[in-house]
Parts: C-alpha cells; sequence; structure tokens
C-alpha cells in the first residue's frame, strides 16, 4: 500500500498515542471508579478510531483511502458507544443497559457499518470521490443520504450522553464548582467537533471527531481519577481544629456505595 506523509497524520497519531496512554494509566488505576471499565474502552476505541483515520490521510490510492474508511465507521461507531455507555455508568444510570436495551444500544451502529461497509452496492454513503483541488493525495468523499443517517446517530448518541452528564454537573451540591465546570466543557467537546466536521466547517480531509472526543475524555481522566468525581464525598465535622482553622473537609474513598460517616 502506497503511502505518502501529511500533516494530518501527525495530529490524529497524537490523538491515537495520547487515548492509549491515558487508557494505559486508567488501568492501572481502574478500582478508583465504577465509570473506569467504560472509560478504558472509550480511550481504546478513540485509539483505534484516530489510528484508522491517520492511516487513511497517508494513503494515496483510492481503494486504500475507501478500505480504510470504512473501518473509521467501525471506529467512529464503537467511540459514539462507548461515549454513552460511559455517560451511563458515569451518571449512575447503568442500570438502564439492562436487556434488551444493551442490545438495541448496539444494533444501530453495527448497522451503520455494514451500510459502509456495502457502499459499492448502493452509495447510498458515498456516491462519489473527487481529488483535492489543492493537488494534494487527499480525497472529498461526496455524501449521500445514507451519510447523513449515520450522522443522525451519531449525534442521537453524543447528545444523549452529554445531556446525562449535563443533568449531573448541574444537579446543586453534588459537584463542586471546579468539577462541574469541567463536566460541562468535557461534555461539549465532542457535541461541537462532531457539529463542525458535520458542517465542513473543518479542514479538507481532516477528521477531528476522534480528536474531539479525546479532548472530552483527557477531561473526564481529571474528574475521575484526580479530583475522584462521585467518588469522593465531603464531610465536615463542625468545630474548628487546634489552630483555630475552620475544619477541612474529610474525604472518604469508596467504590461503589457511599459510606455515611456521619454514622461514625
Amino acid at each position: 500500500m502506497p503511502l505518502q506523509f501529511h500533516p494530518y497524520f501527525i495530529a490524529l497519531s497524537l490523538s491515537a498515542l495520547i487515548a492509549a496512554f491515558t487508557a494505559g494509566v486508567a488501568w492501572k488505576r481502574r478500582s478508583a471508579s465504577a465509570a473506569s471499565q467504560p472509560f478504558i474502552s472509550l480511550m481504546l476505541a478513540i485509539a483505534g478510531y484516530s489510528t484508522v483515520a491517520a492511516l487513511e490521510v497517508i494513503a494515496i490510492a483510492l481503494p486504500d483511502k475507501i478500505f480504510w474508511s470504512k473501518l473509521e465507521y467501525v471506529g467512529s461507531s464503537s467511540v459514539i458507544t462507548c461515549f454513552l455507555i460511559f455517560a451511563l455508568h458515569f451518571t449512575h444510570k447503568q442500570h438502564w443497559l439492562a436487556f434488551p436495551n444493551w442490545l438495541l444500544l448496539g444494533v444501530v451502529p453495527a448497522l451503520n457499518v455494514i451500510l459502509a461497509a456495502t457502499n459499492e452496492w448502493h452509495h447510498l454513503v458515498w456516491p462519489g470521490f473527487l481529488r483535492d483541488p489543492n493537488g494534494s493525495h487527499l480525497i472529498i468523499y461526496q455524501h449521500g443520504i445514507g451519510f447523513y443517517w449515520v450522522l443522525l446517530c451519531s449525534y442521537v448518541y453524543t447528545l444523549i450522553g452529554t445531556l446525562l452528564l449535563i443533568q449531573a454537573a448541574v444537579q446543586p451540591g453534588l459537584l463542586q464548582r471546579r468539577q462541574s465546570k469541567l463536566i460541562l466543557l468535557g461534555a461539549m467537546i465532542p457535541v461541537i467537533g462532531s457539529a463542525f466536521y458535520g458542517l465542513g466547517l473543518t479542514p479538507p480531509g481532516l477528521n477531528t471527531t476522534p480528536m474531539s472526543f479525546l479532548g472530552g475524555g483527557l477531561l473526564y481522566f481529571v474528574n475521575l481519577f484526580h479530583l475522584n468525581l462521585r467518588d469522593t464525598p465531603r464531610f465536615y465535622k463542625p468545630g474548628r481544629d487546634r489552630s483555630g482553622s475552620q475544619r477541612l473537609p474529610i474525604q472518604i474513598y469508596y467504590f461503589r456505595h457511599i459510606i455515611n460517616a456521619a454514622k461514625k
């Protein structure tokens, strides 16, 4: 397979490496949060998505580019599914994943992958392909109704996950202000990045979707493993310490159940 370097390859490769590294660090700290496993799956999906997107960028022959583009649909479908599952665990709504919901959750992305894989039969996703008018080896994909269907599904999955996270962030008294801001920012980055790519507002040939999910994922990494979001309740005891200062919150770490420290 002939390849040719392109600057976009660097950005996408860095996204893949950072996502894989983040997944490795999260694996070592997986006992810190009930949402650790879905988060690791999300980071690995982003790493795979970024990798195939990077290979599509540097491929020269049109059949090779189409091959990697089809694999990108595997990556994007995995990312949006893992993102929604992560959001459900993050907000303690994993009971929504009971059968048959978990089956329905995976059916639509799987059908979208099949739709892209069989494009030569129906041309619903890509009716045609154009060479970059600037003379590079990048390909401009013409989009059919199948592409916009897949895009709509991606938005629905992403928006549901985003709304769940926003709901958790705005609940009064649940999170610190700093944590709430990180949640809101992390929830909006994938939505904005996907919208820019879908509307053609990104540089031609550059798929910013995996990088936008990575940006949001890094913020959740800080929340999960640095700030111990939802796993570090704070309790205050009345009175002051020996220096006369107001007592600091006592942090009690737990994995799945909240400990009622007031009874101890």
